[in-house]
């Protein structure tokens, strides 16, 4: 959510710093977080160089959006979630960080 309102929404709600904290926090525990969010996630290296890559499910848009409204006092100005493809192994639909 966070690398979406920060490429997407230009909403950042967390500093560098605390991105690349807990995104430690989701290397070190890879082993242990579902298929499903792995594979929107992409890799352990792709999320130790940026979150540009993330896939955003029509949930993480709402979901993230409402954070931004509740951490920074406004919603962000974005258009409705787009699905821009589909997973045939997993079913989910995804857009992708437009930046």
């Amino acid at each position: 959510m966070s690398a979406f309102l920060y490429y997407d929404c230009a909403a950042p709600v967390l500093s560098d710093a605390e991105y690349d904290s807990l995104s430690l926090d989701v290397i070190m525990g890879w082993d242990r977080i579902s298929p499903t969010l792995q594979f929107c996630l992409g890799s352990p290296d792709e999320i130790a160089a940026t979150g540009y890559g993330v896939k955003i499910t029509r949930r993480l848009h709402y979901a993230a959006l409402a954070w931004a409204e509740t951490e920074l006092g406004y919603r962000p100005e974005i258009s409705d979630w787009e699905m821009v493809d589909m997973d045939l192994n997993t079913g989910i639909e995804y857009a992708r960080i437009r930046g």
